[in-house]
């Protein structure tokens, strides 16, 4: 009993960004003795903090499947962290030595930044959002069974055409179960037919990270009523899709041929990529050394496409 006890009580503080992710971060001068740290800045810059990265970007059953009798189904948990071991051995022996990625580990590349992306509380309370929306129509209209009409997201003519109000509620308050799954089956097969460039520079300040590491951006449409809106899209010819690896490598994703290859850039790549991730950040950016270019997207020559600078082409 008492170790089913324990079974239950096991990962129950679930990262919404992984530590060992985040672990790339660390400041190198941490004292001897003293668990190493990331330097954590607020978005607007009135607050600063350094923690190790397992203290930090958690919450409490984030993806857990609480099923009945107190049981929690931990598969998505486990799963999660698969992907992240398989990142952390192609970014050590693919992408920090710049080796040519083969096509399996660029899959896998894929299926762990299209988990970044769809985990963070950021994508959580975007979700939470929308099913709260269609909780609110149906709890007004709903027939005494509860049940609804509902045939979205699907063409499978055996799929249920209804959805109950108890589980719109369920989605509103535990979303990611459904979500997270749901967006990397979908997102991973498209980036995966997208040309990947992986920016490489020996800044010893570096890229930053942040709460919400992958950004979507069409810089084109960045300020037009209709990107604002809906947001950009893999439909998007100008879709950019960016996410710091490590403080000396970072990913861009484009469509164009699929493959990877590798581009050293100077200190501008830097500024961009980093006003960038900090502009999207949903709270917090994460540095190595607890500083760098405090640079806003507001500068236009900023805001401008990665890919589209002339030493990133």
């Amino acid at each position: 009993m008492r170790s089913g006890k324990r079974a239950q009580a096991t990962h129950k503080r679930q990262h919404f960004v992984p530590k060992s992710y985040l672990a790339f971060w660390t400041d190198p001068g941490t004292p001897s003795g003293q668990e190493p740290y990331v330097h954590l800045l607020t978005k607007d810059g009135s607050g600063y903090r350094r923690k190790a990265p397992a203290k930090i970007f958690r919450e409490t059953d984030l993806y857990t499947i609480k099923m009945a009798g107190g049981v929690r189904d931990l598969t998505l948990e486990h799963g999660l962290s698969q992907l992240e071991d398989n990142f952390m051995r192609v970014v050590r022996e693919f992408i920090v030595p710049r080796r040519p990625l083969p096509t399996i580990p660029r899959l896998k590349l894929m299926l762990f930044v299209a988990a970044l992306h769809a985990r963070t509380l950021k994508m959580r309370d975007h979700h939470s959002a929308q099913w709260k929306r269609l909780l609110d129509i149906a709890e007004r209209g709903a027939p005494e069974d509860g049940r609804i009409e509902w045939r979205a997201g699907t063409t499978d003519p055996d799929a249920p055409s209804y959805i109950h109000v108890d589980d719109i509620r369920e989605l509103v308050e535990n979303p990611m179960p459904t979500t997270v799954p749901a967006a990397i089956d979908a997102e991973t097969p498209l980036m995966m037919q997208m040309h990947a460039r992986i920016l490489c520079i020996e800044s010893d300040t570096g890229f930053i990270t942040s709460d919400s590491p992958v950004v979507w951006m069409n810089a084109e449409k960045e300020q037009t009523q209709e990107t604002r809106f809906w947001g950009p899209s893999f439909i998007d010819e100008e879709l950019e899709i960016t996410v710091p690896l490590t403080p000396n490598r970072a990913l861009l994703l484009r469509h164009g041929t699929p493959g990877l290859d590798y581009v050293e850039v100077p200190d501008k790549a830097i500024w961009m990529l980093n006003a960038r991730t900090r502009h999207y950040a949903n709270q917090e950016t994460v540095s190595r050394l607890g500083y760098y270019e405090p640079l806003s997207l507001q500068d236009p020559s900023l805001r401008m496409s990665v890919s589209g600078a002339s030493y990133v082409r």
